[in-house]
């Protein structure tokens, strides 16, 4: 009697190792997702509470002033970013030129949102130079918010005054 010589762990095992190597690289695809996920998840986990404090602060605002915007609500002046979450709806339903017109900033705050999210979530990584842009960003608009006060301001949406907490407008007063 011939004893059969034992086969190699690798001659009995390729049909289930080309299996394995291609249901790997579908799990691969789905990880990646998974990952986008679980980095999301992550991330409430650790600043859900404080975004949803400033949420219902904002909510709790607009319901009792009818106004989103603490300067506003205090002293009934616009503060840089006004308008910007009006121009920021307006870009979202499609009216470039309205966003634009609203606040023009919202086209750089949206790039660096973008970025941001792109390199936090899908690549999985900090975002270079964020914190430089954002600055510059902010720069920019208080020198586009004194302009605006300078040429606009109480006339033309959104530099408009409104009476406040702490400072009321009362234009009939000499």
């Amino acid at each position: 009697i011939k004893r059969k010589r034992p086969r190699g762990w690798k001659t009995v095992m390729m049909p289930f190792l080309i299996c394995w190597k291609h249901r790997e690289s579908k799990s691969m695809q789905k990880s990646g997702m998974h990952d986008i996920v679980e980095r999301i998840k992550d991330d409430l986990k650790k600043n859900g509470i404080g975004c949803a404090a400033v949420l219902a602060c904002l909510i709790l605002f607009a319901l009792i002033f009818h106004d989103a915007c603490p300067v506003q609500i205090l002293y009934g002046l616009p503060c840089p970013g006004c308008g910007l979450t009006r121009a920021g709806v307006l870009l979202l339903t499609g009216h470039f030129a309205a966003a634009f017109q609203m606040h023009p900033f919202i086209y750089g705050w949206a790039a660096l949102l973008l970025y941001v999210l792109l390199c936090r979530y899908v690549k999985g990584c900090k975002p270079k130079g964020a914190l430089q842009l954002m600055i510059v960003l902010i720069a920019c608009m208080l020198l586009f918010y004194i302009y605006r006060m300078l040429l606009y301001f109480p006339d033309v949406e959104p530099m408009t005054r409104k009476d406040g907490l702490l400072l009321h407008w009362n234009p009939d007063r000499n």
